[in-house]
């Protein structure tokens, strides 16, 4: 196969090729806009990144539902602690599915500032309550059973993390080797 270089970007490309695998520029020049043009010059990125973010907006969706606090063989979820305020982070994680599925099906980083904003709200949220559940556990410590941090808070501060990593590598250029 002839392989000929980008005119815009000089990596190699697939002679009769309409655009550019690495940056989306039209090769030839064919009358009207191509059809299915890449809109960014990351669509590597932009797959990795919502890859990321979904597994993300998963944990943060999930997390709410899960043991926050543990205490021997009894626990309480994000639910039972925080009442209907966890369901705002259920949402983040919902809006963050949503963004992620856009960025892997369309492979276009449109709306991958809206992961980066659920990203961030889901930090700020999970951050709170975990030191609000924190601060509880602290006060009922010195029994018999200590009580623990549950595991489906540590997916909320985890999957909000991911969020905003994997809204950053959908939004971050390319590497030029």
């Amino acid at each position: 196969m002839d392989m000929v270089q980008c005119k815009a970007c000089g990596n190699q490309v697939a002679a009769g090729a309409p655009f550019c695998q690495s940056c989306g520029a039209p090769q030839s020049a064919t009358a009207g806009p191509p059809m299915a043009a890449p809109t960014t010059a990351n669509t590597g990125n932009i797959v990795a990144g919502s890859a990321v973010s979904l597994a993300g907006a998963v944990l943060v969706g999930v997390g709410p539902f899960l043991p926050w606090a543990t205490a021997g063989i009894m626990s309480a979820n994000g639910m039972q602690k925080t009442g209907d305020e966890a369901i705002t982070l259920v949402l983040v994680g919902f809006i963050g599915l949503l963004t992620s599925l856009v960025g892997l099906t369309q492979k276009r980083a449109k709306y991958t500032w809206v992961t980066l904003l659920a990203g961030l709200v889901g930090v700020c949220l999970a951050g709170f309550y975990y030191m609000q559940v924190k601060e509880q556990l602290e006060g009922l410590s010195g029994g018999i059973i200590t009580p623990s941090i549950g595991f489906g808070m540590y997916a909320c501060l985890v999957g909000s993390v991911l969020l905003l990593v994997g809204g950053g590598v959908a939004l971050s250029k390319p590497r030029k080797g």
